[in-house]
């Protein structure tokens, strides 16, 4: 008979079946700020991003040390 090692056929609650795992998904859009009189950039809603018209692109966040793993996607508008 095979010794079974410790954790050989459990898995872990905290991680998802394969094929299962959904990745965050964060909307920002740039915006003028008057204070500052700056570009700055705030977090949105999916709807509003959807809605403004301009310049968007996505970028990928993994940060293996705390288990990050989410898609940004930024748009800044025709406006600006």
């Amino acid at each position: 008979m095979r010794a079974l090692f410790p954790c050989e056929g459990i898995r872990a609650t905290n991680q998802p079946k394969k094929g299962t795992k959904t990745m965050t998904n964060r909307y920002f859009t740039h915006f003028f700020c008057d204070d500052s009189e700056e570009i700055d950039i705030e977090e949105i809603s999916k709807a509003e991003f959807d809605s403004i018209e301009g310049k968007k692109s996505t970028e990928r966040h993994t940060v293996f040390a705390n288990g990050v793993d989410q898609m940004c996607h930024t748009v800044q508008p025709f406006e600006m």
